[in-house]
Parts: C-alpha cells; structure tokens; sequence
C-alpha cells in the first residue's frame, strides 16, 4: 500500500462553501452469486443552514437474477457528520486508516468491516456541465474481512468477499445538463489480482462525452491509466428486459417498465503507446433508484450487474480474464 490511505482523501467533505450539493459513498460487494450494493447519499440546498437536507440509504441485493431492496430516509435532522464517520439514525459509517466499518439497521440490515487492498485514487472537479464539477475517489478492491447481511431467505456470511467502494461529492443537483456512466469489473476468481474501473460523463442527452478515463490496476498497484482520446467506450445494443427492482417501490407506477436508454452492453477499448486495453461488457439483471430532480422531473440510477472478457498488453505481458462488476448508468425522466 502507498501513503495514499483512505482516511486522508476519503474523509467526509460535508456541505459545499456555496450553493447545492450531493455527496454519496457507494460499496459494491460480491461473494458467490450474491451481488451486495449499499449506497449511503447526503445532499443540500442552495441558501439551507442545516447541516444536512436530505439523506438515504440504500441496500440492494441480486442473487440468482432476482432483487431485493431497502430504502431508508433517516431524518436529516439527527445526522450526526464527523471528518471520519457518518451516523444516520441507525445506520453508521466510519473510516479508520484503510478500514471502512458500514452498519445499517431496519430492511436488510448488514454489517461489513472492509479492508483496502489497493491505495485509493482521486479525480478532481470532472465536468458535469454549467460549471458544475464531481470529485471521484475510487478505491477498486477491499476484502470484507469480517461481515453479514440478513435477507429474506436468512442470513449471508460475508467473510472475505471482495468489493468495490468509490466516495463522490460536488456542488450540483441532479436534473442538471448531465449523464453518466461508470463501472468497475473484479475477477471471477478472488485469487486473482486485477481491478478495472472506468468512467464517462457526458450531457443529459448523451450526445457529448465531457469526460471518460480508465484505470488498470494489477499486483497491488496501479498499472495504466487511460483518458480522454486514448480510450473509446460504446454502448452495444439496448436493455430491453425490464428492471428486477425499483426504488422506491412507488416509483415503478410512473416509469416505463424497460430502462431508459440502458446499452445492453459495454464495448471498452484503450490505447497509449505500449499499452492497450479491451473490455466487453454484457448487461445482465438490472436495479432502478429514482431521485426526484425538482421542476426537472425524475433522475434514474441503474445499477447493472456486467459479465465481462478482458484482454489486457502492458509492454508485451499479456493477460486475457473473465469478470465481473457493475456499471451505474444515469438517466432522466420528465421536463
């Protein structure tokens, strides 16, 4: 591991110096056939003095091509905001060093102590468009080192599961002229070494890329970075299967049953002198959380579950591998 730990560029930022603001941690967790998504989201408004306007949490688990959800709105009031830790009623994050500790209690309640196995990287102030910027900090691979989440059918053991965590904060709203899309791709076998996240923001309409980059990673470090012309990502098809899961569940009454112009895939390619890279991506079962976005309507969050086929050139080392991962795709509905 490098200095760069995850307490001193992940630590929680809080409300921006002006305006708006959305700051969400996110954690992708895979162990089996379960995939584990925990998001915990803060935001504030423009000319608000509360320390926080609005917070959720959010649990989603797929397993065997079927979902199950929770989504909590803890009262804002009560969020308790340090440097290092967020409490939320009963749901509580901390980071210590490079070890993250999740708590959520209520619907698919879970507890996770997760360990980086990588050192963290950071992207600052991408362009979301009308001067709105996202910082991104991305840690690629920890290891649930001691961990369990209570479903429906009984209680999963998390022991050693290997996951995906990213920290992102900025002065916007959603429903503003943006579009994303990113995702992450981890082996199929956890003795494997590599990680793979990639990035593209866009307009609302997707008809221009603001911003993309791919990072590499192999034998606990960084291995090649990709941006800007060296890398070409496509969508492949459309999703036409409609979402497992929709939250909150209300929402599923006004939205067409098939994603918004969710691909049904992924094409990844990257080139840079002595090195390149390819990724195809295949969507498999897909999860929509819907955010209201003021007079704009609605902001869709797909979390697609990905297969993926990876071939990878680093200066003639070659490495072909299969994985898997998610990728977040946000969409709009409405005005």
């Amino acid at each position: 591991m490098s200095g760069r730990r995850l307490d001193r560029l992940g630590g929680l930022r809080g409300r921006p110096a002006a305006g708006a603001g959305q700051e969400w941690l996110h954690l992708s967790l895979r162990q089996g056939g379960l995939d584990l998504i925990v998001n915990l989201s803060l935001a504030w408004q423009a000319g608000s003095a509360q320390a926080v306007d609005e917070a959720r949490v959010m649990v989603i688990a797929g397993e065997g091509g079927r979902f199950v959800g929770a989504l909590h709105q803890p009262s804002a009031a009560r969020a308790r905001l340090g440097p290092s830790a967020i409490t939320l009623e009963g749901h509580r994050l901390q980071i210590v060093g490079d070890t993250l500790t999740v708590e959520i209690s209520g619907a698919l309640p879970l507890s996770l102590t997760l360990q980086a196995t990588l050192p963290p990287d950071l992207s600052h102030r991408l362009p979301l468009g009308g001067g709105a910027t996202l910082d991104w900090l991305v840690l690629p691979r920890m290891r649930c080192v001691e961990g369990w989440v209570d479903l429906p059918d009984g209680r999963r053991i998390l022991d050693g599961a290997i996951a995906y965590h990213d920290h992102n904060w900025g002065a916007f709203s959603f429903g503003q002229d943006f579009s994303w899309e990113w995702g992450f791709v981890l082996p199929e076998e956890a003795d494997q070494d590599w990680a793979i996240v990639f990035s593209r923001l866009g307009d609302r309409a997707q008809h221009r890329t603001r911003s993309q980059g791919l990072l590499f990673y192999q034998g606990g470090r960084l291995r090649a970075a990709f941006t800007g012309g060296e890398l070409q990502i496509e969508a492949t098809g459309a999703l036409r299967r409609a979402p497992g899961l929709t939250l909150p569940p209300a929402a599923g009454l006004v939205l067409p049953p098939q994603g918004l112009g969710v691909p049904g895939g992924w094409t990844v390619r990257a080139r840079a002198p002595g090195r390149s890279l390819s990724l195809s991506l295949v969507a498999g079962s897909t999860a929509r959380i819907a955010t209201p976005a003021g007079d704009e309507g609605l902001t869709l969050v797909y979390e697609v579950l990905t297969t993926a086929h990876i071939e990878v050139n680093l200066h003639g080392a070659e490495l072909r591998a299969m994985g898997r991962g998610v990728t977040e795709a946000v969409r709009h509905h409405g005005a």
